[in-house]
């Protein structure tokens, strides 16, 4: 656990990051259409490779964070699936990437959820118990749906590479059901 200085440290230094979160944050590029629709034309193929990277970073840095932290087994049940299959996703991609030859890029969006995760866990840092399960299981939950919208909105329609695109798709359906466990598991330890 962190310390009281600690804790604040990195909430001071989250407020007053360079980047605005809210110009970066996945949820707002994700749930602005306009924006949406104007940055798929900018999505390269390297963009895309760098956003896939970042949201399993995301995935993968809470789903630890609640392995850790969590006090329900079926949330760390949960955490355990979410760190296994981002892993996993994240292995098969790069494999991907090497056999195209693309190479990762950072973008705006991939910036926004570096800083996302960056806030959840700091905000998981400060959190116990049922009020840290609960939380987890959020956070997981918001961030499938906005990175599948994200998905539908830019990333799928932005992929020139056909092995690229074809993966994407493959992927959208796995958060599917990432989305649906969270939900599921959000109803059944409240919210």
């Amino acid at each position: 656990m962190l310390s009281l200085k600690n804790r604040t440290a990195i909430i001071v230094s989250l407020i007053s990051a360079p980047c605005s979160m809210a110009a970066v944050s996945l949820s707002a590029i994700a749930t602005e259409s306009e924006d949406a629709s104007l940055e798929a034309a900018d999505f390269s193929d390297s963009q895309i490779a760098g956003a896939i990277n970042a949201s399993n970073e995301h995935c993968v840095g809470i789903g630890k964070s609640a392995q850790k932290s969590a006090k329900d087994p079926k949330v760390v049940a949960y955490a355990d699936l979410m760190v296994k299959e981002h892993e996993r996703i994240n292995d098969e991609f790069a494999a991907l990437l090497t056999k195209v030859n693309v190479k990762s890029e950072v973008s705006a969006t991939s910036l926004g959820m570096q800083t996302e995760l960056a806030r959840d866990l700091a905000t998981l840092g400060l959190l116990s118990g049922s009020s840290f399960d609960k939380k987890y299981v959020h956070q997981q939950t918001m961030f499938e749906n906005h990175f599948i919208e994200l998905l539908d909105s830019s990333l799928i329609p932005s992929a020139k590479n056909p092995e690229i695109k074809t993966y994407l798709q493959k992927i959208r359906a796995e958060h599917e059901k990432f989305l649906a466990q969270g939900q599921a598991l959000q109803a059944e330890i409240g919210e």
